[in-house]
């Protein structure tokens, strides 16, 4: 087979248009002539784009271009006047290039109803990258099905490109120490990228050994990335390291109607002696040695008793959300959580506490046991963090 494609690419870049060289960016290619209605080419990882079949059918290309497996193939066509990739074998999707602060996901590919879920995707912190599962044209025009964050849904065309696998050049990966696993996260994954945003999530799995891995479900882990896409695209994960046990992270699939064993006294003591703050905040600005967060044990251990909210589980969200308490929320509105601080208003918008303690109280009663983990209320997923396919990160 791969023969025949090189042959078929000779044959192709000899008759049917010259191959041309581009850097590795849609707006590179987006004046680019095409051989027909549809064009199949090879997407080389020098940067060539060499054509090796002219359509005037979808279908037809589509079928050719999987029939021919060649991981580099992609479908291009015109759409608003523009040069676009539309369908590929093997790819990621950018979702940076959204020009809109949320990307929307539905479980439809005519993208009717409400959406299922949403995502920052102009953020490291939020997503820019998922896999692409294939590709529709409905009443909204293109549309791609994208797994990421643990689901797997549909998005409009102008919310994504399509990355050929061979024009990746970083993606977000895991990697595993000896002593703890991190998600390190990219800004763009046609660049190279050496930087070192992410997070550790936890402990190091015991089904999986030291090194960088890839996952869009944070379960089930691989060790090459076009692996995984092909088994995502046939509904399994039989290649994956750990495809008879998955890995499912201890706090983000925790309920918070569950009770910790750590005492407001171990509390204090965490936040003294681990994260090293030693006074409450005086004024209307932190510094390195003080926090919100100082003195607040008795608070979320009270939360938890009144509310039956998981005191570790509010205190690590407080974290999350304020810095470790010191951001200008937490400082100069007492707001714990970042609640109702929204993305196009994030500090009129927020919500204003008479004390720190008052927004931990207000957090665990309103926004947890009568807001996202209660069964009746429209947020509800289930009562944990969990993803994007289940609890509160749903619809948070």
């Amino acid at each position: 087979m791969k023969k025949k494609f090189i042959f078929a690419t000779l044959i192709a870049s000899t008759f049917l248009c010259t191959k041309n060289v581009y850097a590795f960016d849609s707006n590179n290619y987006k004046n680019k002539s095409l051989c027909g209605t549809y064009e199949v080419a090879g997407f080389h990882t020098d940067g060539v784009i060499d054509p090796v079949k002219c359509t005037n059918n979808y279908e037809e290309a589509k079928n050719w271009m999987k029939n021919n497996g060649a991981k580099d193939l992609a479908i291009m066509t015109k759409v608003g006047g523009e040069t676009k990739i539309i369908d590929a074998n093997v790819a990621l999707l950018d979702l940076s290039v959204n020009p809109e602060t949320l990307t929307y996901f539905y479980t439809n590919p005519n993208l009717t109803g409400s959406s299922y879920t949403y995502m920052d995707t102009g953020s490291l912190y939020g997503g820019v990258d998922g896999a692409h599962m294939e590709t529709a044209y409905g009443s909204n025009g293109w549309v791609a099905k994208v797994k990421t964050g643990n689901f797997t849904g549909w998005i409009k065309a102008s919310t994504y490109e399509i990355v050929p696998i061979t024009w990746i050049k970083s993606t977000s990966t895991y990697s595993v120490t000896n002593s703890n696993i991190r998600h390190n996260y990219v800004a763009k994954i046609q660049n190279t990228y050496n930087g070192s945003s992410g997070r550790t999530i936890g402990p190091k799995p015991t089904m999986l050994n030291t090194g960088t891995y890839y996952s869009f479900d944070g379960h089930y882990f691989y060790t090459n990335l076009e692996t995984m896409i092909k088994d995502y695209k046939n509904g399994n994960f039989n290649n994956s390291v750990n495809k008879n046990n998955p890995y499912y992270n201890y706090y983000m699939y925790l309920s918070n109607h569950t009770k910790t064993a750590y005492s407001s006294i171990n509390i204090d003591e965490y936040i003294r002696n681990n994260l090293g703050y030693k006074e409450n905040v005086y004024g209307n600005a932190a510094n390195g040695s003080n926090s919100r967060l100082y003195g607040s044990g008795t608070f979320f251990y009270y939360a938890q008793e009144k509310y039956g909210v998981n005191a570790i589980l509010s205190l690590s969200l407080s974290r999350n959300e304020t810095g470790n308490g010191t951001s200008y929320l937490a400082v100069n509105k007492n707001n714990g959580f970042g609640l109702n601080a929204v993305d196009s208003n994030p500090i009129n918008g927020a919500n204003w506490y008479a004390s720190f303690s008052s927004s931990i109280l207000g957090y665990a009663s309103k926004w947890i046991t009568y807001g996202y983990a209660h069964p009746r209320d429209w947020r509800y997923f289930g009562p944990q963090f969990g993803d994007k396919w289940i609890g509160m990160n749903v619809k948070y």
